[in-house]
């Protein structure tokens, strides 16, 4: 499954509008804001059609798993589906879920206010209720902004202590040669898990934090909560992952990138790809192949090191 999807759920006291670009989307907020309510709305419409009172207008079926019984086989029976699971099922949070989502050719979307490590979902996949003057009409969107614009990007960078990047091989030899350039420290977190305590043992600092936004969802929270007691000691830079920067910068000029990079929902599949960074690795790989920037993700090709391909890549950093 892929595309982007509009969601529409509505009933005569309320009603719920949801965009959905991947195929795994957080759905969270406080007690009462009716993260739930959709839940039970989509499968009123599921048991009982328009008896029940609620339309759903969405361009494939919505469902839910209701039960922690026998849901992997619940599972395995639905296909194309956008479904619905909230936190009150135990098994999302289990690491057989994870792999069961893995390969699925369904969209998710999981309703709570907890963390899913085991899940590389994207940072802007986590929505959030928004208030409106209205109460009936409620929309959901990103919960975090986007810690991805930086424009004149290397006089930002002089501003900083510290690089704190995710990645331990190519992306960390690409920015921890900007950094060195500029006389910043680059250190590896070597893994996104580890970037919160690389933090609090620099908190005298200031730190540039750089990840993979595709899959950093997860650690969001805790980081947040971190640059809220420490305000603008720590900045975020989030672009999917080092490939698609790469791959937007023009180091490449292979013809059908921008078009793919223009809609990307529309080319990744729910069933091949649980992380939109897996396919845009699998997509530098191929397109590189048998070229002089042949890319290898753990070890960076030095071609990529050149000072003209380090400047296009700062470029594509600073037009983001």
């Amino acid at each position: 499954m892929k595309g982007k999807y509009t969601i529409r759920i509505y009933n005569n006291k309320v009603s719920y509008e949801l965009v959905l670009e991947r195929n795994i989307t957080i759905l969270t907020g406080d007690s009462g804001t009716g993260k739930t309510s959709v839940r039970r709305l989509v499968h009123d419409y599921e048991q009982y059609g328009k008896k029940s009172g609620v339309t759903i207008k969405c361009s494939v079926s919505c469902k839910t798993i209701l039960s922690d019984e026998d849901w992997e086989y619940k599972l395995s029976r639905i296909s194309n589906s956008i479904i619905f699971i909230d936190e009150g099922h135990s098994f999302i949070k289990s690491r057989e879920f994870a792999e069961a989502i893995s390969g699925s050719d369904n969209y998710f979307v999981l309703i709570t206010r907890n963390s899913l490590p085991q899940i590389p979902y994207s940072v802007k996949s986590i929505l959030s209720l928004r208030k409106t003057v209205r109460r009936y009409n409620r929309v959901y969107s990103k919960t975090y902004p986007l810690y991805d614009y930086f424009e004149n990007f290397l006089d930002k960078i002089k501003l900083f202590d510290m690089f704190v990047v995710e990645d331990s091989k190519a992306g960390y030899q690409l920015y921890a040669s900007i950094a060195s350039n500029q006389n910043v420290k680059c250190i590896s977190a070597e893994g996104k898990s580890n970037i919160r305590f690389r933090l609090l043992e620099n908190m005298d600092q200031k730190v540039l934090v750089i990840a993979d936004g595709a899959a950093f969802g997860p650690e969001m929270n805790n980081i947040s909560k971190i640059m809220e007691e420490n305000k603008d000691i720590i900045w975020l830079f989030l672009p999917e992952c080092f490939e698609w920067l790469i791959l937007k910068s023009s180091v490449i000029t292979d013809k059908n990138v921008k078009q793919i990079l223009k809609k990307p929902s529309s080319y990744i599949d729910s069933k091949e790809y649980i992380s939109w960074e897996r396919f845009f690795t699998d997509l530098l790989v191929s397109i590189t192949a048998n070229t002089p920037l042949q890319y290898n993700k753990n070890e960076l090709n030095i071609a990529y090191l050149k000072p003209a391909n380090i400047k296009k890549i700062i470029k594509a950093i600073e037009s983001i």
